[in-house]
């Protein structure tokens, strides 16, 4: 079967008009948004610009619970993984978010070839954070939850609840050097995408999340939890 990208029922031939091209066919009166499925340290090498970086089912219910997508022709980028309709139908549930097609992820180097530069994120290593952080060169976004910031957290580090990032950094210059933690590094990439939407220039995420920093050895701070 030709692959193709999907709207309702329609199917557009894969082999005669580029992904770049079926979008413009689709004639939507909407911006497009690009949901970027790929695992964060693929998303941070190059994306197109203004994608959101949504690497697991849980990223996907934090989209869904914003206005990123509203009003706008989302188009998920995935792998042949996704092809089959009952793992797509499985995305929007999760979600909430009316897919409007399916691309592959050839689609980001066919951007890089015909409308311009990629947008890229620094992903950094626990150590080399570490000397960043050392030297007061970066401000640490910690997005997991306040109960596990609270048992142990990188020195210095801000947290900012994921869901409400936009509002937490509204303040902070946009030449500002962000760096993004989360616990395993999937949400990172996910909090890294929105701030490089909102003009942040010089994001990175941390490989690994908090739980390579940890197994680094390197240092961290602990505060009590109060006992109710």
């Amino acid at each position: 079967m030709t692959n193709c990208l999907r709207r309702s029922k329609r199917c557009v031939d894969t082999r005669a008009v580029s992904q770049l091209e079926r979008i413009s066919q689709e004639k939507a009166t909407a911006q497009p948004l690009f949901l970027d499925m790929r695992a964060p340290s693929l998303f941070a090498r190059g994306f197109i610009p203004g994608s959101i970086n949504v690497p697991s089912m849980d990223c996907l219910a934090i989209i869904g619970s914003r206005s990123e997508c509203s009003g706008q022709s989302v188009y998920v980028i995935a792998s042949s993984a996704l092809k089959r309709q009952g793992e797509r139908r499985l995305v929007e549930r999760y979600s909430g978010i009316q897919v409007h097609g399916w691309l592959k992820p050839e689609v980001v180097r066919e951007w890089s070839r015909t409308r311009g530069d990629l947008a890229t994120i620094e992903e950094l290593e626990p150590d080399r954070l570490a000397v960043r952080v050392a030297a007061w060169k970066t401000v640490v976004l910690d997005v997991r939850e306040e109960s596990a910031f609270a048992q142990a957290h990188i020195p210095e580090a801000l947290h900012i609840p994921l869901d409400n990032i936009s509002h937490s950094v509204a303040g902070l210059p946009e030449r500002t050097s962000i760096s993004v933690v989360c616990e395993t590094g999937e949400k990172a990439g996910l909090a890294g995408s929105l701030l490089s939407r909102l003009g942040y220039g010089e994001v990175a995420i941390l490989r690994g999340g908090f739980r390579a920093y940890v197994d680094a050895r390197l240092p961290i701070a602990r505060r009590n939890v109060a006992k109710r």
